[in-house]
């Protein structure tokens, strides 16, 4: 979902996307990758898109969004029926994981992202990023430390994944448009 979003950033630093590169077909890979989420843990799966829908609202609150509502109001529906669907104890400690990986991502990216404002290790500064992400974590680990420990470990093995994947792709993609005899 953070590549699809920002796919027109990315596009303009030179970064791999890996739904830029993939077209309309990341929307289905997409479902299909959230529908066998579902099926292993449909609580940790919806939690965690719902609580990763609302924290990429943060940078957007006071934007219109196209359902017409405000983005702090998207994201206060989204925690409702997140509360809803799985329980209290599932969307808060989704929502804390996931704002410690938002931390920890753009703690990563902040030499890519210098110049954006949107970038929390840019605002906040470096390490206080660090220690945020840190204490956020913590939080989730309080409400369900199983599903935090999975979370906060799979989340790399993820981004690397996805890396590689966008790498491949882009290698294709470059030997497609390659002229012929090259």
């Amino acid at each position: 979902m953070d590549d699809y979003v920002d796919q027109d950033y990315d596009a303009l630093i030179g970064k791999y996307n890996i739904v830029k590169l993939m077209g309309y077909g990341a929307v289905l890979y997409g479902l299909l990758f959230f529908s066998v989420a579902c099926a292993l843990n449909v609580s940790i799966a919806v939690s965690l898109f719902l609580a990763s829908f609302a924290i990429g609202m943060v940078g957007v609150l006071c934007v219109k969004m196209p359902s017409g509502f405000f983005g702090y109001i998207e994201s206060l529906a989204v925690l409702i029926i997140g509360i809803i669907l799985v329980g209290s104890k599932a969307m808060i400690s989704a929502v804390f994981v996931m704002a410690s990986i938002q931390l920890l991502d753009d703690y990563i990216d902040f030499q890519c992202d210098m110049s954006s404002k949107k970038n929390l290790a840019f605002i906040l500064g470096k390490m206080e990023c660090i220690i945020l992400a840190i204490i956020l974590f913590l939080i989730a680990f309080y409400f369900e430390p199983e599903k935090s420990i999975i979370i906060i470990v799979s989340a790399p093995l993820v981004t690397c994944l996805f890396s590689f994947l966008s790498n491949k792709l882009n290698d294709y993609t470059k030997m497609e448009e390659a002229p012929d005899g090259f």
